[in-house]
This record gives structure tokens, sequence and C-alpha cells, in this order.
């Protein structure tokens, strides 16, 4: 294989590879009301709104797409159902601290973020309901907090790499594989404590 052939293979791979495996989240998001949040979500919410506290509604912005979030808080744990345009949930996320993760889920985690960055401190961890057939049951999935092996886990992490901070958005699977890299885009920059 000739060298020209062989670096234009190398390049596009890498382009590939780091496009597919490295985006940037631009997401911004707006407080609305619940006349402006899609009808279809308010009615797979209603029945559990009377155990929800503080219940928000919100419009999110990515750039590309628009999509519609609840936030609230139940038995003590906050939770988000995220809807599509149309108002079908796509999941919904429970907040977690690191010591309810499984323990070798966790050392998995762990040892892809100290292999990758020079050092990292972990700002969020949220395990993710992704909706695949019926919403009613997967948000109830999530408020009964049933782990299985179909839950992601969404990282945000705060990261020092050749001298650089930087905020990303990592999703891991059950068993600590990465799915999805995304750089944080933010309107100012908050201090870094490591």
């Amino acid at each position: 294989m000739n060298t020209m052939y062989k670096y234009a293979l190398y390049t596009v791979v890498f382009f590939l590879t780091a496009t597919g495996f490295s985006q940037v989240k631009k997401e911004y998001e707006k407080r609305i009301s619940d006349a402006d949040f899609p009808a279809e979500a308010l009615s797979l919410i209603s029945p559990f709104k009377k155990e929800f506290n503080r219940l928000k509604y919100y419009k999110e912005f990515d750039g590309d797409n628009q999509s519609f979030e609840a936030k609230f808080k139940y038995e003590s744990s906050h939770y988000s159902a995220e809807f599509n345009n149309e108002g079908k949930l796509e999941d919904v996320e429970l907040k977690l601290s690191k010591n309810k993760l499984p323990k070798a889920l966790w050392e998995a985690i762990k040892l892809n973020l100290d292999s990758n960055y020079e050092r990292w401190k972990l700002e969020k961890l949220q395990c993710q309901y992704s909706h695949i057939n019926n919403p009613k049951e997967t948000l109830e999935k999530a408020l009964n907090k049933t782990q299985t092996k179909q839950e992601n886990y969404e990282l945000i992490v705060a990261i020092k790499q050749k001298g650089k901070l930087k905020k990303m958005e990592i999703l891991f699977n059950a068993r600590g594989e990465v799915l999805n890299r995304r750089d944080i885009l933010r309107r100012s920059y908050d201090f870094l404590i490591f």
C-alpha cells in the first residue's frame, strides 16, 4: 500500500472517529408553563403529578433540535423526563451518587476516565432510562429505581487534559463502555477545583 493512500485512509478514519465519538453539546433551556408543554407529555405525567415535588417544565434547544423536559423531585430523588417535539417520551433520568452504582460498573468507568484524562472530577451522574415500548412503564421503572442491564449512565465530568480545563458529557452503558462523548460549551467557565 503506498504512503499517500495510507495517509488518506488514516485521515478519513481519524475524522470519522473524532466526529462520531466526540461531539459538542450546545444546549440551552428555557422555563415554560404547563400550557406550553406538549399535551401527550402532560398526559403521561398527570397521574403522578400529585406525588411530584417542584415540578417544572422546560423547552430545550441544542442548535438543531428542540425538545421538552419536565424536572421534578420524587421521594427525595431528582428526576427529569425528556420528550421530543411531538411529546413522545425519549428518556427519564434519575440523579445518583456514585456509591449507588454497582461497584464493578464504577470501577470500569473510573478506569476509563483515569486512562483518558490527566485529571477529572465528577460533577453529575444520572441513570438514564431510555424509552423503548411503553412510556408509562419506563417512567414507573425510573420512579421505582429499578435497575436492569438496559440503563445507561450519563456523567458530567470536569477534565484537565494537556493543561486545559473543559467539561464533558460522557454516556456509559451498564457494562462501563463509552457510548458517546460530547464537549459541553458554556457561556462562562466556572472555576474548577482539582
